[in-house]
């Protein structure tokens, strides 16, 4: 019996041991990535402790680029997460006021309290998406089909949760991922993807930039 729960024992300890080595090589790939993304843009790059998550922040055509891990609590610590998380502040205001989100974005977005469920005729988002109000006429006025068409690229993004806020004061689009990003390539083509259609997105927004080489 003390045989059988020795070699349970290694076994297990082989199993942890080994998730282990394998989120601290994830974790290398995705500083790796991220910093490079920051040579390449010029923007701040903080590592971190060895075992901590990185930080990432600048501009890339005048967007705000913000992109950092968060904790998504869950009903008890068998259920929290760890997500990677990319915010983009768009260079102007948009209009006041209102937010889409994905379903695990509608308690936040309900929390505001100043915001309501709004039904556009004519309007379909992606399934799923919610649109939310605080001027039902600005909102109607905005949604226009061409901003429509690049709001619902931006929510077909697989594996993500967005939540997108707009006002006349500032507007953001974040997005949260279980995927650390860890491929430098994927991830700047990612970001640009994401820009090609906030750019459209924004009124009188200029033509949209191709990746740097």
């Amino acid at each position: 019996m003390t045989t059988f729960w020795i070699l349970i024992w290694i076994i297990l300890s082989t199993i942890i041991l080994g998730a282990n080595i394998w989120s601290w090589v994830i974790l290398y790939q995705q500083k790796q990535a991220w910093e490079s993304l920051a040579r390449k843009y010029k923007m701040v790059f903080r590592k971190n402790r060895f075992l901590a998550p990185p930080e990432l922040e600048g501009k890339i055509d005048d967007f705000q680029i913000n992109m950092f891990t968060a904790e998504r609590k869950g009903i008890d610590i068998r259920t929290r997460r760890y997500m990677t998380v990319m915010e983009i502040v768009f260079p102007k205001p948009l209009v006041d006021g209102g937010a889409l989100g994905t379903p695990e974005m509608y308690i936040f977005i309900e929390s505001i309290g100043t915001v309501k469920p709004l039904n556009i005729d004519g309007v379909i988002f992606k399934e799923g998406v919610r649109l939310y109000s605080r001027n039902d006429d600005n909102v109607k006025a905005f949604m226009t089909p061409d901003r429509v068409e690049h709001i619902n690229h931006i929510f077909s993004t697989r594996n993500v949760d967005i939540l997108f806020i707009f006002s006349d004061n500032i507007s953001v689009l974040r997005i949260e991922t279980a995927d650390p990003m860890s491929d430098a390539v994927k991830l700047d083509k990612a970001i640009h993807r994401i820009l090609t259609h906030t750019k459209a997105i924004q009124v009188n927004a200029p033509a949209p930039s191709q990746p740097q080489n």
